[in-house]
């Protein structure tokens, strides 16, 4: 009969599973948020912040006496920035330069051998990098997200901001693109994990998702529901201009598309955790 020790160490419990998930999160947040590793998501994040707040300026500057933009201008042309900028190109590179590199650059560095063997479930490996690359990049873009919706107030004036937050829809709609921001990571950040564990050379796919992502407006319907930007664009709160020759799709439902983002989030992540369990290293071909 076995110790009760050995029964311990033959099966360990969810508890020691989420002791070391929380501890390999904690490792990688370090790493991915010190060093030269965070500053191309970095510059993409600050990027668009940039960008409004010059703008914003300029139109505060050459503005008429009498002729102060209002707030509901300023959020329709947020809208346009936040899809057509940030969720378009500043998350998804962001978040290709985040997660590509989470196997990726261990495997540059010739160190993804000390987590296998390590005694931890290649399973949670994989869990925990995501986590820790979906923290990373939400956190980035959350703040371009709010530090881009304080820039729309510039032209208006700042003495809109309260009373826009507090007494109309501004808090709402802040929510709402943090929410939006943070399923873009998720989505994205699934699917750049499986490219960086699966392929050697991830310019390729990369170059294919975002050519996919790009010509969404002209899919049919039916193939505009296998992009992640049809998604993201039936969450967004205020309308955006389509191209005049784009084909037309209905806006998914709110829990349809949250619950497809995250569904489609956990396969790629199934994907990525049964195919690590085969995974061999070879450094010599990188």
């Amino acid at each position: 009969m076995l110790a009760e020790s050995e029964v311990t160490l033959a099966s360990p419990g969810w508890r020691l599973r989420a002791r070391q998930l929380t501890a390999i999160v904690r490792i990688e947040l370090r790493q991915r948020l010190t060093g030269l590793r965070i500053l191309p998501a970095l510059l993409l994040a600050l990027a668009p912040v940039g960008l409004l707040m010059l703008a914003g300026i300029l139109i505060r500057i050459n503005l008429a006496p009498g002729d102060t933009p209002s707030v509901a201008e300023a959020v329709k042309v947020f809208a346009e920035v936040y899809h057509t900028l940030v969720l378009r190109f500043c998350v998804f590179f962001g978040c290709a330069a985040i997660f590509l590199m989470l196997f990726r650059g261990d495997v540059m560095s010739r160190s993804l051998h000390y987590w296998f063997m390590s005694p931890v479930r290649r399973e949670v490996l994989v869990l925990a990098k995501f986590l820790a690359g979906l923290a990373t990049a939400g956190l980035l873009f959350t703040g371009t997200t709010v530090l881009g919706w304080l820039a729309i107030y510039i032209p208006a004036g700042f003495d809109q901001l309260g009373p826009h937050m507090l007494h109309g829809p501004g808090l709402r709609l802040l929510a709402t693109y943090v929410g939006i921001t943070w399923l873009a990571c998720l989505g994205y950040g699934a699917v750049f994990l499986a490219v960086g564990q699966l392929f050697r050379n991830p310019i390729l796919p990369t170059a294919f998702v975002l050519a996919w992502e790009g010509i969404h407006p002209f899919l049919p319907p039916l193939l505009k529901k296998l992009s992640v930007t049809h998604y993201l664009g039936s969450l967004g709160p205020v309308p955006v201009e389509v191209p005049l020759i784009s084909l037309v799709a209905e806006p998914a439902p709110v829990p349809v598309a949250v619950g497809g983002l995250l569904l489609f989030s956990l396969a790629v992540l199934g994907l990525a955790a049964w195919r690590i369990r085969r995974m061999e290293i070879d450094y010599g071909s990188d």
